[in-house]
Parts: structure tokens; sequence; C-alpha cells
């Protein structure tokens, strides 16, 4: 019974690294893809939803990822800032135009509501859990010749 509350635990644990907040389809935190409009337009209706400033992840059509801060679009162009590569001093971020046709898709980090309410919660009731069996001696023999 304790190897079994230790992987429960040790499950527990591994999702709190995982954490409540991730880059998740733009889709999904806006508004819905519209299968009358094009790719761009979708794009374009979805990124008038977001705030300067909110972290995203712009993967490319050639396979290139990009993790930026937005900061405004148009019609055909995403502005972002990218943090600079170097590793000297203050992080440095980099003014990146992004057109909008090169872009395949767009993930938003933003906060899991349902992970992060169910993650106290798991560990709230795992907890019970190991406390009532905390060195019990449970007899599991059901013989009933008395």
């Amino acid at each position: 019974m304790k190897t079994f509350l230790k992987i429960i635990t040790l499950i527990i644990l591994s999702s709190l690294i995982i954490g409540c907040k991730s880059y998740r389809p733009i889709e999904k935190v806006t508004v819905k893809s519209d299968p009358t409009l094009s790719q761009h337009e979708n794009l374009s209706r979805q990124l008038s939803q977001l705030s300067k400033g909110e972290k995203i992840e712009i993967r490319l059509k050639n396979g290139e990822t990009h993790l930026a801060l937005y900061q405004s679009h148009t019609s055909d162009l995403v502005a972002t800032q990218l943090p600079s590569k170097t590793k000297k001093g203050p992080q440095e971020t980099i003014s990146k135009n992004f057109n909008l046709s090169e872009i395949d898709k767009i993930k938003v980090w933003t906060t899991d509501y349902v992970l992060t309410l169910s993650i106290p919660g798991a560990v709230l009731i795992g907890g019970i859990i190991y406390w009532a069996t905390w060195d019990l001696n449970l007899d599991l023999d059901w013989d009933q010749t008395n």
C-alpha cells in the first residue's frame, strides 16, 4: 500500500511541476476559427482579442518557432518583441514583425483554470488517503471459517 501511495504522491508532485500555465492554441483562448474564413482572416480576428504584452508562441510554416511578446498587428503583419539571445546583463528585446501568410500556428501563454483547481484538490484527496491509511495494519483476510 505504501508503494502505491508513493507512486500517487510522485504523480501529483510531477503535475505541480508542469504548472497551471501553458501555451494553448489561440482559438481556444480567443474566438473560434470560422471555417468560412481563410486562415489569414481567422488569425487577424483572433489576434485582435489579445492584449499588448501577452506571451505568444509563433510557429512558422518553415518549421521555426519563436517565443515572443505580442505588440500589435495589421492586416498583414504581427509586431512582436523577441527576447535577445545574449546572456550578459539584463535581458533585452528585439522588435520583429511576422507576415501573417508565413504563420502556421499561434499559441498563447495562459492559465488553465481546470488544472489550477484540480491540482490542489488532488493533493488534498491524496493527503486524506495517505493519512487515512497511515500505518494501519489492515487484515484483508476475509475467511469466514470461525
